[in-house]
């Protein structure tokens, strides 16, 4: 039984190529905690969590699993994803196999393991049940998924006298159709409610149909455009 809130983070090896040594998945563990208690929490005005490496039946009620695995054959196009199984326990899965063979890497840019398990983190502490929608004030509503409107930009996060790519977000004034001269994002990129970078996306439900469509911009290659709209059916239970 959970509270409908993310009270903190377990990550889980299930790789088998060992692209992911225990001190890696140790450092990953610090980053996604320092982003989220230095900047996430502070933001969005909620509480940070711990974030800790162990075994997946040592996490409490509340806890979100964050599982490291090759791929995922369910959702082979996904690069990462969270979501609430039907037993009211929230997972991730960060698929380091398929990261690393569409080009990506360990730790070295908005294309890394750690930028996409940090993305995943990060709008898990948001909207754990992947189902919470902001009315745009003009018909529609957007995913509260804090992450996928910046999706191609990093920042640095230091971690033990290291510089690690940590994930930009979107703050609550990027929800507020009124908002105007605020911080709409960590890295101050956007400068309005409900845009997206080039390389960005979101998603919009119609109010009145509840068709839900994605919203890309023009960078994001079509291969991209496939794994949004794959993985992220908010109405997809898993």
């Amino acid at each position: 039984m959970n509270t409908g809130l993310v009270t903190g983070f377990v990550f889980v090896d299930r790789t088998t190529q060992g692209r992911i040594s225990p001190e890696l998945l140790a450092i990953f563990a610090k980053v996604a905690e320092a982003q989220i208690r230095e900047d996430v929490a502070p933001a969005w005005g909620m509480q940070p969590v711990s974030v800790r490496v162990d075994a997946a039946e040592n996490a409490q009620p509340g806890e979100c699993v964050n599982y490291f695995v090759d791929r995922d054959d369910d959702v082979p196009d996904a690069l990462a994803y969270h979501t609430e199984a039907t037993s009211g326990v929230f997972f991730a899965r960060t698929l380091v196999e398929t990261i690393l063979g569409a080009g990506g890497n360990l730790a070295d840019d908005a294309n890394s393991v750690l930028a996409a398990s940090n993305h995943e983190c990060n709008e898990a502490f948001i909207d754990p049940s992947v189902n919470q929608w902001c009315d745009d004030g003009a018909g529609k509503s957007k995913a509260k998924e804090p992450c996928d409107p910046v999706q191609d930009t990093v920042y640095p996060k230091t971690v033990e006298g290291a510089d690690y790519p940590v994930p930009n977000f979107v703050t609550p004034a990027w929800f507020d159709s009124r908002a105007a001269g605020a911080l709409f994002d960590e890295m101050g990129v956007l400068t309005a409610p409900f845009t997206r970078t080039a390389g960005g996306y979101y998603e919009e439900r119609d109010n009145a149909t509840g068709e839900v469509t994605q919203v890309f911009g023009d960078a994001v290659p079509e291969w991209r455009r496939r794994i949004a709209s794959g993985r992220r059916a908010r109405a997809r239970a898993r």
